[in-house]
Parts: structure tokens; sequence; C-alpha cells
């Protein structure tokens, strides 16, 4: 029986967008094999780097197997190319081994070209070069929504058809439970915050929505607070205005998030730059009314679900952030239309899309 080997070394990572989307899409893999055919043909296995086994939810047809020697860049580079050999690889969380012809590789957006600002020289040249080399080179390439696709095809030179769409899903905020020790913690109020949620990447923006905020006409009666961690060694420094009414929680587990996009008067995403979008998706799930930037992704994933604004103009953001505030109806209205848009992205659905696609690169067969 044939081997289909999947690459493990996000169990190792923090988890942010991509984190989530490999794992999530791992977790509803295994879940559909059972009900496949292709259960029966091949063998899913997990290769995951040493000391991260405890990091790994149950699975029931995909098998876990620990490869020693290395770490983070070194073993996904040498120790799992040389484990794998010639098998088939998969790969979800935006890296892979760079010279590997037989594997499929997710990228997720072309931030790297179209926001260069927000990384380092040697983040953008080692991913530009893996870029350019798998989009050549690999069996298949996956990503997640028509806008990635379409700006990764202008600057990469290839066409839009080696690419297959694997939306992400948001049905994971489902199974969560809600933690609301983190109320207590920060002296939070239920509806008396409004949410933003991401890393201190400056595509982020979140250095624009604090000026925003802090010019509020009734910036007294409410908090804003922001989560996410930063990495350093990966972004630019983002300077971050101080004020007694914004919260910076860092990074928070799934269960404090949950409870926080509960009880939120709304969530903000004002990124300028995005592939997609999870955390507007998590929020509209959770029913908290959502505004974001008036990005082409955004757009594509979040339809009229949401309200807009221009992430490069302070003003159009406040008036985002006080009709969110003060207008309970369009409250209501987009809490409606957000649970509503959210039901058509789910894991299960992002997981036959693969499957699809490995059908389709004759990976499986029918």
């Amino acid at each position: 029986m044939k081997n289909i080997f999947i690459n493990g070394k996000f169990f190792g990572q923090p988890t942010t967008g991509a984190q989530r989307f490999a794992t999530e899409i791992v977790l509803a893999l295994d879940s559909v094999l059972s009900d496949i055919a292709e259960s029966e043909s091949c063998n899913f296995v997990l290769l995951v780097p040493s000391g991260v086994l405890g990091n790994i939810p149950p699975l029931k047809q995909i098998r876990v197997v620990e490869l020693a020697g290395f770490s983070s860049h070194l073993w996904e580079q040498v120790r799992l190319p040389l484990f794998v050999r010639d098998s088939f690889l998969i790969n979800l969380s935006g890296s892979a081994p760079m010279f590997k012809r037989k594997q499929i590789f997710t990228i997720f957006d072309a931030a790297i070209f179209d926001f260069p600002q927000a990384y380092s020289k040697m983040f953008l040249a080692w991913y530009r070069l893996l870029f350019r080399v798998q989009t050549r080179f690999c069996y298949g390439l996956m990503t997640i929504s028509e806008y990635s696709r379409d700006r990764l095809s202008m600057h990469l030179g290839v066409g839009k058809e080696r690419f297959s769409l694997v939306p992400c899903g948001v049905d994971h905020i489902y199974r969560t439970a809600s933690d609301e020790s983190i109320f207590e913690k920060y002296g939070l109020h239920k509806n008396g915050y409004l949410l933003a949620v991401g890393s201190a990447n400056p595509s982020k923006n979140f250095s624009a929505l604090i000026r925003a905020f802090t010019g509020l006409r009734n910036a007294e009666s409410i908090r804003l607070v922001v989560v996410g961690g930063s990495n350093p060694a990966v972004f630019a420094e983002q300077n971050v205005i101080d004020n007694l009414h914004i919260v910076r929680t860092g990074r928070v587990d799934d269960l404090q998030l949950k409870a926080l996009y509960t009880h939120a008067r709304g969530f903000v995403f004002p990124s300028l730059y995005e592939g997609f979008g999870i955390p507007p998706l998590e929020a509209m799930a959770c029913g908290c009314p959502v505004v974001a930037s008036n990005l082409n992704s955004i757009l594509e994933v979040c339809g009229s679900a949401i309200g807009y604004f221009d992430p490069t103009s302070i003003s159009s953001i406040q008036n985002a952030l006080e009709r969110i505030i003060d207008d309970g109806s369009w409250r209501e209205r987009l809490q409606v239309a957000g649970r509503d848009m959210v039901k058509q992205y789910t894991w299960e659905a992002a997981a036959n899309q693969l499957l699809c696609h490995l059908r389709r690169t004759g990976v499986i067969c029918y």
C-alpha cells in the first residue's frame, strides 16, 4: 500500500492562520478518510519533529511518525526529504523542502511580493526563492482564494491553472469551549470593547486602527482589545501607542479567543494585505458583527455580510468604528448576515478539495 506523507512541522509552531489551516485540514482529512475508498488504497502518514507529539489531537486514519534529528528549518529541508525519499509529500503550512518534486505546496498569498516591507530581507530572499523553484518544480500547488491565485500567478509567471483552490473553513470555532476568565484578567466588560486579532506584522495595520480609535469622540466609553503576538525575527518593528483604553493581550488560547469574539461589541479587521482572512469568519461564526478593510480578498470571502472601510484613511476607519459602536440595528443585521455567510466555509469541504487535487494530479486513484 502506498504511503502519502504530510509535513507536520507546523505542530511545533505557534498557531497563526497558516498553522490553523494546516491543523484543521489534517483533522478533517482524518475524518473524511473513514468514509471513502482512498483510505483503503494508500496510507496517510503525518511526519512530525521530535517533541511535538503532545500537540497533536487524536487521529484515527492518519498514522503519526516522529522523526528525530535536526529541528525546525533543517528538519524540513534535510531530515524530512531524506526520510520521504521518492514518496509523495503534502505541505499545508506555507513552507516545503526546496528541491523535492513529488509534493504539493500550499502558498497562502503573495505578500512577499505585494507587501515586502513587512518582512526581513532574509525571510524575503528565502521564500521568494522557494516560491519560484516550487511553482515550476513540484507536482501541484494549492492556495486559499481566487485573489491569492491571481496575484501569485502574476508574480511567479505561471498559469492560474497550476493552482487548486482550497478555501479555509471556520467550523473549528463551534467545537471550541469558551473561557471567560480573560474578562476578569483584563478588567473587560461584555459588549464593552471592540476586538482586533492578528500578529504585529505592519500589514495588519494596527497602528492606524489605534490612531483612529484614540480620535473617536466616544473613545472613553469603550475599550479596544488587540490580540496576537509578534515575531521580531521576521517582522519589521512597529510602534504602538500606549492608551489606558487599549488592551494588548498578546497571544491567547482558543478558549479565551472564543469568549472575546462572543462578547465583543464588534470585530475590526484593518489589514492592508490578506490572502483570505480567517479572523473575520471566526468572529461572524460567534455572532460578532464585523467591519473590515475593503480589500479584494476580504470582499471575495465575506461579501455583503460585513461593513467595510478604507484602511489607508483614518477618517474612514473612525466612521466604521463609530457606526459599529453606536448603531445597534446595523450590528444586528451584520450578525444575521455573518452567521449565514460562514455556513459555506467548512474544513470538511476543504479536505475534500485536497483529495480532489490529489486525484487530479494522479497521486491517488478513484
